[in-house]
């Protein structure tokens, strides 16, 4: 975690006033692809860090370069305001509650969480469109209790993407802001008017990293066939498969750079990303990790226990 901090890629989709804005938006994802190409986990962490970085752009100045006033600053948790609630009083809001999916939360110095109003009578306030008024707020990690055993997947365990909980923890009004966010941030971001980019970009490196796995362990296995021992690399249906996972993951990856050249592109001109590429850039995010999965599965049953 320091040295990715060292490196300054925890602060890449910080506003621009406390250290983002160094790099252009397609580079941030190569970046995140690169990073889950060498280790799944450190991918999805920093990915969901990313959502908790950019949302500081809401907050006022002061808040936003005190959550990320050092290199490793880096936020896990939800701003969904289930399950929580907040209390005003002077200077801030009392927050209460727990909240799910806190990738990265062991590993984390800030979370983020979500939670409705309480107006003067312990109700939930209603805002201007008759919906509750919530906001979010960022916790230090010592404001929180981390939920044991509240994440026991097989994949991605390093993430620790469970469950945490506040009682009635103090967060300052510079600290919170409206949630869902009404129009653009008030601190400058790089991030395109109209969202763009993908978790997919995470599938996209572990599935390259397998794909470079599975060629180096089909050098070494030799499988036993009715016409005797047979090496894995010469056997024609591998050729073929690693060929047809090499064309998928290639032409999705390409496609997926392509989309965010062209919301990048839109932005440097100051110009809103056109609803034909955001939705593009849905479609796409669906078809990748759909690419990716297919892919590593093909690679997964060639080599069936090696691959364990």
């Amino acid at each position: 975690c320091e040295e990715i901090g060292a490196a300054g890629i925890w602060k890449m989709m910080a506003p621009e006033v406390a250290g983002g804005g160094r790099v252009d938006y397609p580079t941030i994802f190569q970046v995140l692809e690169e990073l889950a190409f060498g280790d799944g986990t450190a991918g999805w962490s920093l990915l969901t860090h990313f959502a908790g970085s950019f949302l500081t752009s809401f907050l006022p100045e002061q808040g936003a370069l005190e959550i990320l006033d050092q290199d490793y600053t880096c936020i896990a948790g939800s701003p969904m305001p289930f399950g929580a609630e907040g209390e005003k009083v002077d200077g801030g809001y009392l927050v209460s509650g727990q909240w799910m999916w806190a990738t990265g939360l062991k590993h984390a110095t800030h979370t983020i969480g979500g939670f409705p109003v309480l107006d003067d009578q312990g109700e939930v306030a209603i805002g201007q469109h008759g919906m509750p008024l919530s906001r979010i707020c960022y916790f230090t990690a010592d404001q929180v209790e981390v939920v044991e055993g509240s994440w026991d997947a097989l994949g991605l365990r390093g993430t620790f993407s469970g469950a945490y909980r506040a009682d009635k923890a103090f967060v300052p009004d510079h600290w919170t802001a409206p949630f869902p966010p009404d129009g653009a941030p008030p601190l400058k971001n790089k991030l395109p008017v109209g969202l763009i980019g993908s978790h997919s970009y995470v599938h996209m490196g572990i599935a390259r990293h397998a794909l470079e796995n599975f060629i180096e362990l089909a050098k070494q296995k030799v499988h036993q066939t009715p016409m005797g021992m047979t090496a894995v690399k010469d056997r024609e249906v591998v050729a073929q498969r690693v060929a047809i996972v090499e064309a998928n993951l290639q032409s999705t990856r390409a496609w997926a750079y392509q989309i965010l050249d062209d919301g990048w592109g839109d932005a440097v001109e100051e110009k809103d990303v056109p609803l034909e590429t955001i939705m593009l850039n849905q479609l796409h995010n669906v078809h990748q990790a759909r690419v990716c999965k297919d892919s590593v599965q093909m690679l997964f049953d060639l080599l069936s226990t090696t691959t364990i």
